[in-house]
C-alpha cells in the first residue's frame, strides 16, 4: 500500500508556533517584543499552516476545483465578520493582556484541530526537490511572487488600521470594530465573485482591475478622508476597499493552478 505524504509534520508545529507567538505577545513590554512574537513567530507558524494544507486541497477536487478554493479563500473574511466584533468586546472587557490570552486559547484549539485533520496528500510522487528551479527562474513566476509579496504587505494595513483611523475620524472603537467586520464580510462575498469572473475573463485581467482600483481607492477614498477629515469618504472606502481587494488573493493564489 502506497504511503502519502502529509502535511502534518509542517502543520501542528505551525499551529503551536503561531498560537505561541500570541501567547508570548500578551506579556509584551516593548515594540520589539510585539514584532518577535505577535509579528515573526505568529506569521511564520500561520504560513507554515496555511501553505501545506491549501497546497493539499486542490488535489481532492478535478471538476470543481476552482470553485473549491474560492469557498476555502473566503473562509478567512467570514471569520473576521465575527472575530472583530468579539476581539473589541474582549478588549473592553478584560483588557489588551488577556484578550490575547484568550484568543491563544481559541487559535491553539482551533488551528491544532485542523493541523491534526489534515489530509494527506493524493500524490504518490515523491518530489525529488522542494524547489523546481526551472519554474522558479521564470520571469512570470518571479514577477508573481514579488505581486504576492507586495499585495500582501499592502493588503494588511487597512485591515489593521481601520479601527484607530475610525476612533481617530470621532467614530467610537466599537463602530470602528463593525467597520472592520463589514469590510470583512464584503471581502468574503467579493473573493468568492470575482474568482467566478477570473474564471470567465482571465486571471491576469481581474488581478490589475483588482489592484488597480484598490490603489486608486486608497489614493483618492482614504486620502481624501485623511486630508479633510470626511467620515463618508472613509466609510465608503472601507466597503470599496473590502470589495476590490478580494479579487486579488483568489487570483494570486489560483494563478498556477
Amino acid at each position: 500500500m502506497a504511503r502519502y505524504p502529509t502535511p502534518k509534520p509542517i502543520a501542528i508545529p505551525g499551529a503551536l508556533l503561531m498560537s505561541l507567538g500570541v501567547l508570548l505577545a500578551s506579556w509584551s513590554t516593548r515594540a520589539w517584543y510585539l514584532l518577535l512574537t505577535q509579528g515573526l513567530l505568529y506569521d511564520v507558524g500561520s504560513s507554515m499552516l496555511y501553505f501545506t494544507l491549501v497546497s493539499v486541497v486542490p488535489e481532492y477536487f478535478d471538476c470543481r476545483r476552482g470553485a473549491a478554493m474560492r469557498f476555502i479563500l473566503s473562509a478567512a473574511g467570514v471569520g473576521g465578520v465575527f472575530f472583530s466584533l468579539i476581539v473589541r468586546a474582549l478588549f473592553d472587557a478584560v483588557g489588551a493582556r488577556w484578550t490575547l490570552r484568550i484568543v491563544f486559547l481559541q487559535n491553539l484549539a482551533v488551528s491544532l484541530a485542523i493541523a491534526i485533520a489534515a489530509l494527506p496528500s493524493r500524490s504518490v510522487e515523491r518530489r525529488p526537490t522542494l524547489v523546481n528551479w526551472k519554474i522558479a527562474r521564470k520571469p512570470a513566476f518571479i514577477l508573481q511572487a514579488l505581486a504576492a509579496l507586495l499585495q500582501a504587505s499592502g493588503n494588511l494595513v487597512q485591515m489593521n488600521f481601520t479601527p484607530e483611523f475610525s476612533i481617530a475620524l470621532g467614530y467610537t472603537a466599537i463602530f470602528g470594530a463593525a467597520l472592520l467586520s463589514i469590510s470583512n464580510g464584503v471581502n468574503a462575498v467579493s473573493r468568492v465573485l470575482t474568482a467566478a469572473l477570473a474564471d470567465a475573463f482571465g486571471r491576469q485581467n481581474i488581478l490589475i482591475l483588482s489592484v488597480v482600483g484598490s490603489a486608486v481607492s486608497v489614493f483618492v477614498l482614504w486620502l481624501g478622508a485623511a486630508t479633510d477629515g470626511t467620515k463618508g469618504l472613509w466609510v465608503t472606502f472601507v466597503v470599496l476597499y473590502g470589495m476590490l481587494a478580494g479579487g486579488k488573493i483568489p487570483s494570486l493564489e489560483c494563478f498556477w493552478e
